[in-house]
Formats: C-alpha cells, structure tokens, sequence
C-alpha cells in the first residue's frame, strides 16, 4: 500500500456576475476546484478493454515499454534499457490494471461553467390594451446549467464519485454516468 494523493482540494472558489443593458440581462456563475487526486475506475475498466482513445496506438510490432530489465544476476544486477516487445492488449491490460492505481489517476482540478442565462425584458404598458398596471413586464430567458466542464479529465463529469452500500465515496470515480446537462426557457409576467 502506498499514498496516491489527497482528494481534498487546496481550494475551491466560485464567481458570480450579472449585467444589464437596457432591456437584456444576462449572467452567469463559475465554480473552479483546484487540487486533489481522482482514482478513476472508468479509465481502469475501459483502458484494460481497449476501449479508450489511450489505448488507440497498436503498432504490430507490439509495444515496447519504457523501463529497465536486469541482465545480470540477482546479486550482481546489471540495468539496460528494455527492448523487448509486447502486444497492445498485453501493455494496455497490465499498464491500466486496478492492481496498478498510479496508472490510473486524473488531477481533480475543473473549472465549470455551471449557470448561464440570458434575458429581455417585454413592457407590457405599450400596446398592451390597458390590460396590465403601469410596471408591467414579460420576461422571457434562456437558462442553461452544467454547460461546460474544463478540466484534463476526458471521460467523465470531475465532481462523480462511488456509491458503495449506502454511502459516498470521495476520491474514487466508479464507472459514473455522465453529469446532466440542461436548457431551457423560462417566461414569467410581473404586474
């Protein structure tokens, strides 16, 4: 057994902002993490099958893995550089085992764009019959949340985590379903 990492973050910030103009609005919220170690169990499963664009390189010569081998004797170890091959699916399947956790980690870091809307403002006063009070307005915005996740992670969602039993466990992605992205419209009146 050894340490990985920490998952805990050295920070976690967020920023919110809004402008309008004239009749538009529009804002939006950032969340950023910086910081911690993910154990991904989408990247072992999948890299082991040979399903991931990790494991698109497959030279017919086989792999020739970075590394050292003894060509001397236990007691008397000589080093020199390997040069021997293996195939793809050996390579893939021993480099990305569960067994070999360090082979399998993502910076926890993101930056994501969680909340955008954009807005305009209808008065209901012109033109409106005289149906409404003086103030009246329409609003209609387009809103959208979990738009856009920057991080090095490829795979998944940064913020997944396993469920083991009837609990969380943070620092350990484990096969997880894409985060749900949303858009839509919302309309309201105000008088």
């Amino acid at each position: 057994m050894k340490k990985l990492g920490n998952y805990n973050a050295d920070f976690t910030m967020g920023f919110n902002n809004s402008f309008t103009y004239k009749n538009w609005d529009a804002s939006f919220l950032l969340d950023w993490r910086q910081g911690g170690i993910l154990v991904s169990r989408t990247l072992a499963l999948a890299a082991v099958g040979g399903q991931l664009e990790e494991t698109a390189n497959r030279p017919d010569a086989g792999i020739v893995a970075n590394g050292v081998v003894n060509t001397g004797t236990a007691d008397n170890p000589v080093y020199v550089q390997n040069t021997t091959a293996v195939s793809a699916e050996s390579y893939y399947r021993q480099f990305y085992d569960r067994n070999h956790e360090e082979n399998n980690v993502y910076d926890a870091s993101y930056l994501k764009l969680r909340q955008f809307s954009i807005g305009y403002s209808f008065d209901l006063n012109k033109g409106a019959l005289g149906l409404f009070n003086d103030g009246a307005e329409m609003r209609v915005s387009l809103i959208g949340r979990n738009l856009f996740a920057f991080s090095e992670i490829p795979h998944f969602d940064p913020e997944q985590l396993a469920v083991q039993g009837q609990g969380f466990v943070s620092g350990v992605e484990d096969m997880s379903y894409a985060s749900t992205r949303s858009i839509g419209i919302k309309a309201g009146i105000q008088f």
